[in-house]
């Protein structure tokens, strides 16, 4: 990962929360392109790995936490993640959560860490979008305004569940299908590229050239239309 930050720190300007919102309001007084590093999923190794070296670095990083992850206690994690499909067994303490809100920025991944499909019942919605921000909320003592979606298959994204997120207060909505934001990208509409910390230096690069944004063309324009989006998410 130190390899990459050392990367996108030459071409990038290191972006946070707050500049999204600018950059959104038409304003970006930078030269260069910003970079949001965005971490899902509650994992402890994001805290002990990953925030160390975006701080030695200058990066703020948008950690996505399922507050059920960190809630569970240590001896069914593993049950837990096996069931929600959290590639990983140690969640997040508290005391971490709130350092993570207070230095650098989180936000709302499901409750459970659950893919928000056409399935689930209005109370399983609630529980998974609602709920979380409360208790995220309750856990930082801060408002919690981003959400991002799990699995990234288009069967997870739900039209109930898209109009529940517009409806709960959140200020930013995260995708992931790859596509850079802009002023115009609306806030629901915020799509990410995936990285994996473990990828060598040419996948990296690959995954940022631009390529994956056109693979990805014809799945953001069936979301778009099957969630009846009149946001103009682009494509």
């Amino acid at each position: 990962m130190e390899k990459q930050l050392q990367y996108f720190s030459k071409i990038f300007i290191p972006a946070d929360v707050d500049d999204l919102g600018q950059l959104l309001g038409g304003n970006w007084p930078h030269e260069r392109p910003g970079l949001l590093l965005s971490f899902d999923d509650g994992l402890r190794d994001n805290f002990a790995i990953a925030v160390p070296l975006l701080e030695k670095y200058g990066f703020k990083g948008l950690f996505f936490i399922p507050p059920g992850f960190v809630d569970e206690p240590v001896q069914t994690a593993n049950e837990f993640c096996v069931v929600n499909k959290i590639d990983g067994s140690e969640a997040l303490t508290i005391e971490e959560v709130q350092y993570l809100a207070r230095y650098h920025h989180i936000g709302c991944h499901t409750f459970n860490h659950t893919r928000l499909e056409d399935s689930l019942t209005s109370q399983e919605l609630s529980r998974e979008i609602v709920d979380s921000k409360k208790r995220l909320e309750e856990m930082t003592s801060k408002v919690v305004n981003n959400f991002a979606w799990v699995g990234g298959e288009e069967s997870s994204y739900g039209k109930n569940a898209s109009k529940l997120i517009q409806k709960s207060g959140f200020k930013y909505c995260f995708m992931t299908n790859s596509l850079p934001v802009t002023k115009d990208t609306h806030p629901f509409w915020l799509q990410r590229t995936n990285i994996e910390a473990s990828w060598p230096m040419s996948l990296v690069q690959f995954q940022i050239s631009g390529i994956p944004d056109i693979w990805n063309w014809a799945k953001r324009r069936r979301i778009c239309k099957y969630l009846d989006s009149s946001k103009g998410p682009g494509f």
